[in-house]
């Protein structure tokens, strides 16, 4: 008698997906909004993020790059500001706003990031009277421990390996416009070990 209900009463369920689903547990998502962070400008409507890169670590930690950029006062085009690099925790908190070097003003735009045994790395593109690049390092702390300028590059990707090595992918700026963009290792010094295309497969000089 017992199986013969309990085989009517999953009938009747699965006859009905409505109440299957009902049964099925409901997960909750909280949403995390990046634009909880000090920013150096009154930030009204419309306005938005760019250049937004995050990269996480081995507890959860996410790490976020980004501008905030706005409508300008006058109605014509837009303004941003320098690049913020934010740590958050697992649940979205912020935990450390790590200090960006002043060199990167509004006209500049942090590319990636990623993370690697504690350090924070992040290739950027600004301005100090001509174009420049590099990567940026950051330590566990969150303090920025190395400048690496790439003189002539635009480095836009960056991918930390082992014993601080560093391959960093971008373009000469001679090469803009084309399709022949440029690895770069490094070592953890910033010196580079070999260079070459990853279309042809050639190293370059």
């Amino acid at each position: 008698m017992k199986k013969t209900a309990l085989i009517m009463i999953m009938s009747a369920l699965l006859a009905s997906p409505v109440k299957l689903l009902a049964l099925q547990q409901v997960c909750e998502m909280e949403r995390v909004s990046l634009l909880r962070v000090p920013t150096p400008m009154a930030v009204t409507m419309p306005a938005g993020l760019k250049a937004l890169n995050v990269a996480v670590d081995e507890r959860g930690n996410m790490y976020a790059s980004f501008s905030i950029w706005q409508a300008a006062p006058d109605g014509h085009g837009a303004i941003s500001s320098p690049p913020h690099l934010i740590k958050y925790d697992a649940t979205g908190k912020i935990t450390r706003v790590l200090s960006m070097p002043s060199f990167l003003s509004e006209e500049a735009e942090v590319t990636s990031i990623a993370y690697r045994d504690g350090r924070i790395y992040a290739t950027a593109l600004w301005r100090e009277g001509e174009a420049r690049s590099g990567v940026l390092v950051f330590d566990s702390a969150g303090k920025l421990d190395r400048v690496i300028e790439l003189d002539g590059f635009n480095a836009f990707k960056v991918c930390p390996g082992k014993e601080g090595v560093i391959y960093v992918l971008g373009n000469t700026r001679k090469d803009v416009g084309s399709d022949s963009p440029t690895i770069f290792k490094l070592s953890p010094l910033g010196k580079i070990m070999v260079s070459f295309s990853p279309i042809v497969g050639k190293t370059r000089d």
